[in-house]
């Protein structure tokens, strides 16, 4: 039913081509000014896309964004739309869309329209200045036939003059077969005639006609060479118009605008819920920022390159028994599909969850055999990187289920996948128990302890956390505490909390209640006593399935906090919003803990 879906629209796109106008005028050397022929948007509803346009908190990067990838396909509209929402703000004056040739039409390896195009959203004009300059550049020919089905245009630029009304646009599209060269001298031209205030955004949909974790890998490698900036991978990349983000990123360079931010990362299968579909197209969206922070210290008395930090906290994370039934059925994105369809994991330095249970190769259990017993494969662990994880606490119950060859395969394998990580088995407080990270320009302090049982000693917990504040900025400490199921702290975490700050930590984040517990602020400092489960199989009561995320933004000297409750469904965690969200805050501020 879901192909017949996709099938029934393609027809309708094609019909509407075909009933189009068919005169076109062709200037090789200049674009008419005085012509009144248009092109056509692809859509003329865009309702469903436009659902998830909300009003954004823009970040500083994104006031500060010189180009952009968006799919085409009308099945993930609302992913271009949701990128140029996030970009609204800015002040852009003309917006160039680079995308493929479809259908190899036309008469030349690289064509541009001079046409405006007609939109649910009125006229979006061209800019014949740029466009002009362009053709008599010699690189690209004037011809507007292609562009009368070519929806890499028609599709994008409906959301152009939503988002940006006053905007005028450079619709190019580029034969397959086009050299890095030739791609090269676009996006050089490009940096030449486009007047400061502009946007290159390549459309292009990455992998195509592949089944969904074939779409996942592929993507993933993609993502990798976008993130490195690695021009000469470009071409390698599973997506159907290299030449265009070829053109894109060398425009890029002179505008030394190298860093990637990914927004979204999807596939068809994922968006109509079926992962057996077999004929999959995935899309990438995203923009590019100046490189202004770098995970290294700044340089001394650099203003300008620094910006905020931003950490994302959530709470037990176990990805065995039933999860891992549910991972091997539906795939790693079914748990995420909610959180991640809303751009909530973009932008962040750094993003933790307390890892209930050890990385063993191959996910291999060790005798002997517990009645609660997790192991996690690699691979599953390494499907993390897709959401941006990359810091796990390991200070916890479960953390020596495998016993010492567990805990050794455990470290090794996350060393191996790039992972950082702090924390030793429940009551251990050794040199594996912290981790000092370097985040902008801020030396941060991330403590891992398992105070279950009475087993942790305080005293020591507190001097291993005054040795590491002289030699760091900030101490965040994960903590596993507390009494299973219950709804507030008891006095021992409460007593251990104010240890612990009287000992330098700045922040606590605790777990493993598998509930959410109160909020407290002791001498200025944030106890979270319990974030509750994150991704966990206890289905079996509300309170369960629910759980709170921490962001924490670091302003130089300022920490601000931002919660996010959530609720799960079968392991699929969704963001709370609104009212239902302020009374979920409102009640954990006033459980101060006891």
């Amino acid at each position: 039913m879901k192909r017949l879906v996709i099938i029934t629209i393609i027809l309708i796109f094609l019909a509407g081509c075909l009933g189009s106008r068919q005169t076109v005028e062709n200037n090789d050397f200049s674009a008419n000014k005085n012509s009144t022929d248009y092109h056509y948007s692809y859509v003329k509803d865009f309702s469903e896309a436009e659902k998830i346009l909300v009003d954004l908190e823009v970040t500083e990067e994104e006031r500060k964004v010189f180009g952009a990838i968006v799919p085409h396909h009308i099945l993930a509209a609302k992913y271009t739309a949701g990128l140029f929402n996030r970009l609204r703000n800015q002040p852009i004056e003309t917006v160039v869309i680079i995308g493929p040739n479809h259908f190899n039409a036309g008469s030349g390896q690289i064509l541009i329209s001079a046409w405006p195009f007609q939109t649910p959203y009125g006229v979006v004009d061209p800019d014949l200045d740029v466009i002009n300059n362009l053709i008599k550049s010699g690189l690209v020919t004037n011809d507007e036939q292609p562009f009368r089905r070519e929806h890499s245009i028609s599709v994008p630029v409906s959301f152009i003059k939503k988002f940006f009304p006053r905007a005028k646009i450079v619709p190019i599209i580029i034969m397959g077969n086009t050299t890095e060269e030739l791609a090269e001298q676009i996006g050089i031209k490009l940096a030449k005639y486009l007047p400061e205030n502009s946007l290159v955004v390549a459309s292009c949909d990455f992998a195509h006609h592949v089944d969904n974790l074939t779409a996942i890998e592929y993507d993933k490698r993609s993502i990798e060479i976008l993130n490195e900036f690695d021009v000469g991978k470009i071409y390698n990349m599973e997506v159907d118009s290299p030449a265009s983000i070829y053109s894109l990123v060398a425009y890029l360079k002179q505008k030394e605008s190298e860093k990637f931010i990914l927004a979204d990362n999807i596939n068809a299968a994922e968006i109509l819920n079926d992962y057996a579909y077999d004929d999959v197209t995935s899309y990438v969206t995203g923009f590019f920022t100046r490189q202004t922070v770098s995970h290294e210290y700044s340089l001394p008395g650099n203003e300008d390159a620094r910006r905020p930090l931003r950490m994302l906290f959530w709470g037990d994370m176990m990805l065995d028994r039933h999860v891992g039934e549910r991972i091997e059925r539906s795939g790693l994105e079914y748990i995420f599909e909610k959180l991640a369809s809303t751009s909530f994991f973009a932008n962040y330095d750094l993003i933790s969850a307390n890892l209930e249970g050890t990385v063993t190769n191959n996910g291999q259990h060790y005798d002997p055999i517990r009645v609660y017993d997790f192991a996690f494969q690699p691979d599953i662990i390494n499907g993390l990187k897709k959401y941006n994880f990359n810091f796990f606490n390991l200070a916890n119950n479960h953390f020596d289920d495998q016993g010492a060859r567990g805990m050794k395969e455990t470290r090794e394998n996350l060393d191996s996948l790039g992972f950082d990580y702090s924390g030793c088995s429940n009551g251990v407080v050794a040199t594996g128990s912290s981790k000092v990270i370097t985040l902008g320009d801020k030396k941060i302090g991330m403590v891992g302890f398992s105070a279950l049982w009475n087993q942790l000693d305080p005293e020591i917990a507190g001097e291993a956390v005054a040795g590491l504040s002289e030699h760091t900025d900030l101490i965040i400490i994960n903590i596993h505490w507390g009494e299973e199921y219950m709804p507030e702290a008891n006095e021992k975490q409460q007593a251990l909390a104010h240890l612990l700050i009287d000992a330098g930590a700045d922040i606590i984040i605790g777990h493993h209640p598998h509930v959410t517990q109160g909020i407290e602020t002791y001498k200025n400092k944030l106890i979270f006593y319990s974030l509750g489960n994150f991704i966990f199989d206890q289905y079996f009561s509300e309170e369960t399935q629910a759980g709170l995320a921490v962001e924490i933004i670091i302003d130089n000297e300022d920490i601000n906090y931002k919660l996010h409750p959530f609720q799960a469904r079968l392991t699929q965690p969704e963001l709370i919003e609104g009212e239902e969200k302020e009374n979920i805050i409102k009640k954990l501020m006033d459980e101060r803990g006891l």
